[in-house]
């Protein structure tokens, strides 16, 4: 029984916690935290609105409630705190992306951004795109993310271990570069299959009998203009399909996780109906799509590269920091 537990125990090491370059989380460090100055940066103007337009917070998240065991509602709302917390937040993401302090600055961007998150929702609307994102970029300030495709990576090049390997760079290799990027692959699964048996528990497989795909299309398409979602809620058959691949592509989505060989059919999947869903309904999905970029082997993307150039003209590539 011993020896059992102790397989069991190893490969569950080796699952979470093999041995890698640290490239993969690098890159992902770049795509997200660039995509959320860039694309999903926290209107500070929005925010301001919501203090002048509104008496009070409506339903006070986790953290607006955590934070007002110690200051007071008043100091939360003012115009300065939030002034203060939008702009510390940007520099902090800036930094983050140049991988400069990298852990430190990764931990003050997400917690900036968790609270301007927090504080919007704390006024009644809430959307569930931004809570996988959100706790991603949390997860870089306890990974080594800037350990390449980083200035800190760039000053501190020349160190390696006892056995002369490098610390830093793209050919270092360590334990620790893998966990975040599974766990978000996870959480992702979670949600997906939370979604699909949600549907199956509310409406049970008349979900999938068309009508009920059409009615959610239709109310979404007249309320956001949407005039291919207009055209697609009077396509009864095809709705039927789509209800069915929803289904379906929610509740296996963690196979995806298990099994690597299908990890293109599900992103491709994914993209399609996310796609689809904003096309159609005007709902945003896009930090879900972004999020796929975990699933993305780039260490193999490189060593193939490699191999074309060398093939080309024997040049190897360039060492990036």
């Amino acid at each position: 029984m011993s020896n059992v537990l102790q397989v069991i125990v190893r490969r569950w090491e080796s699952f979470w916690f093999p041995e890698a370059s640290p490239l993969r989380l690098a890159i992902c460090r770049l795509i997200m935290v660039g995509s959320q100055l860039v694309l999903f940066r926290e209107p500070l103007g929005e925010h301001l609105m919501l203090t002048t337009g509104n008496e009070g917070f409506h339903q006070p998240q986790a953290m607006i409630r955590a934070l007002g065991a110690v200051f007071s509602e008043a100091a939360i709302r003012a115009p300065q705190t939030l002034t203060t917390v939008y702009w510390v937040t940007i520099v902090a993401g800036v930094t983050t992306f140049l991988g400069l302090f990298t852990r430190l600055s990764a931990f003050v961007f997400a917690v900036g951004n968790w609270f301007l998150v927090a504080h919007r929702y704390s006024y009644g609307e809430k959307h569930h795109p931004e809570a996988i994102f959100c706790i991603f970029l949390l997860l870089l300030a306890f990974s080594p993310s800037g350990r390449c495709l980083s200035l800190d990576s760039w000053l501190r090049r020349s160190r390696v271990d006892a056995g002369g390997r490098p610390l830093w760079g793209v050919n270092a290799r360590l334990t620790t570069a893998i966990w975040p990027l599974l766990i978000v692959q996870v959480l992702l699964a979670l949600a997906y299959f939370c979604a699909g048996v949600c549907k199956l528990y509310e409406s049970g497989p008349a979900w999938m009998n068309g009508y009920t795909l059409q009615q959610h299309i239709f109310i979404d398409a007249v309320r956001w203009d949407c005039p291919a979602g207009i055209w697609l809620a009077q396509q009864h058959e095809l709705c039927i399909v789509l209800s069915v691949f929803a289904i379906a592509f929610e509740l296996l989505f963690f196979l995806a996780v298990i099994f690597r060989r299908l990890v293109p059919i599900f992103l491709i999947g994914g993209v399609g109906l996310h796609l689809g869903i904003y096309m159609t309904q005007a709902a945003p999905f896009f930090q879900l799509i972004l999020l796929y970029a975990v699933f993305i082997d780039f260490d193999r993307i490189r060593a193939a590269l490699l191999r074309k150039r060398e093939i080309s003209n024997g040049a190897p590539l360039p060492e990036y920091h």
